[in-house]
């Protein structure tokens, strides 16, 4: 494809994402919440629960929960009923078993990845690979076919990764095996088992989306025994009557809440405005995450250099979907045609529920 076929939009193709107040608001909390994710997290790990598999298995199980009681208040008052009853299917349990096991190892990758992160700046670097190998495992294990532009930005990526791989601040601490590890579980469950499930619950992101994280919690806490995570419950106190008690479950259960909130907010935002503008708001999140990061770990010459690579690859795939897209023009069919929005992901890029965006 020709750069020269690359019609740059006119103001009133783009005014609706700065001027209609809905998609505004959705735009900043979604940004708002990908920060939030990261962040509170990567804190939550350093100084207070160090224990990524408990702390996936805590936010598979708060996500059920979370939609199981706003299932019944929409059942109970059908004026707020914005989410499907929770129904589990044993068929459906039987069928995603086997994907539900790379999807929660996925997960706990991502944590554990950030958990081990020496650099927080340099985050979206070491999440690089992981959007190369799923495209990689699509081109060659799926036949799916790329334009020059989606080949370019995977070039921008891979280098941001390998910068990224001879500098100490990025990369210490053993931490590029779990990210080479988290990118190989990621492109298995995203490029392997995504569509031929979402074909299985009749694009149903919700019924995904309940059968996929109860599995979760039966299957977790075999990780946790087998990982010596069973110690979270003696580091985990209990005296109601303790400030620092209340402080350590709050934590746990806005973690637990940050993913499920995000998640509705995001496939709101696809669902109106397509993948395009969505992709955009991506790379302002990195940008932020980037410069945020910068207050508590300062990267080094090879960590801008990385980053920058980063953002110019993320900025020309989200390039690639505005060509090959009518996207949005499907989103506001689909909007039309069921205005709920459904809270369970949608497929996208590899992205996990924890810290979504980055990677």
């Amino acid at each position: 494809m020709k750069f020269e076929k690359f019609n740059i939009p006119e103001w009133s193709d783009i005014e609706r994402y700065f001027k209609d107040p809905e998609l505004l608001t959705a735009e900043i909390l979604f940004v708002a919440l990908t920060l939030c994710n990261v962040f509170v997290m990567y804190r939550l790990f350093l100084d207070v629960i160090p224990y990524p598999i408990f702390v996936t298995w805590w936010q598979l199980a708060q996500g059920l929960l979370v939609a199981y009681v706003c299932g019944e208040l929409g059942r109970e008052f059908p004026k707020f009923a914005y989410f499907p009853k929770v129904e589990i299917n044993e068929n459906m349990l039987k069928v995603l078993f086997v994907p539900s096991i790379f999807y929660c190892l996925m997960l706990v990758l991502s944590n554990y990845l950030l958990y081990k992160t020496p650099c927080i700046a340099s985050y979206p670097v070491l999440v690089s690979f992981t959007v190369v190998f799923h495209h990689l495992t699509r081109f060659i294990g799926c036949g799916e076919e790329y334009m020059p532009l989606r080949w370019k930005s995977i070039v921008f990526l891979l280098a941001a990764f390998i910068i990224g791989c001879f500098d100490s601040k990025t990369t210490g601490k053993g931490v590029i095996v779990w990210a080479l590890l988290y990118a190989l579980f990621s492109a298995i469950f995203r490029a392997g088992f995504m569509q031929k499930i979402m074909h299985l619950v009749d694009g149903k992101g919700n019924t995904l989306h309940n059968n996929q994280h109860l599995l979760g919690v039966l299957i977790l806490p075999v990780l946790i025994l087998l990982s010596g995570e069973l110690s979270v419950f003696v580091h985990m106190p209990y005296d109601i009557t303790s400030l620092h008690t209340w402080q350590m479950w709050g934590c746990l259960i806005t973690v637990g809440t940050l993913p499920f909130i995000k998640n509705v907010i995001s496939n709101r935002l696809v669902r109106r405005t397509g993948q395009g503008p969505w992709r955009f708001l991506e790379i302002i999140s990195i940008i932020l995450v980037f410069f945020i990061g910068m207050t508590y770990n300062a990267p080094s010459f090879k960590g801008y250099l990385a980053i920058l690579c980063v953002i110019i690859g993320r900025s020309l795939g989200a390039f690639d979907v505005l060509l090959n897209a009518s996207d949005y023009m499907h989103a506001e069919d689909e909007e039309k045609k069921n205005p709920r929005a459904s809270y369970a992901k949608v497929d996208r890029e590899p992205q996990p529920q924890n810290h979504s965006v980055i990677s």
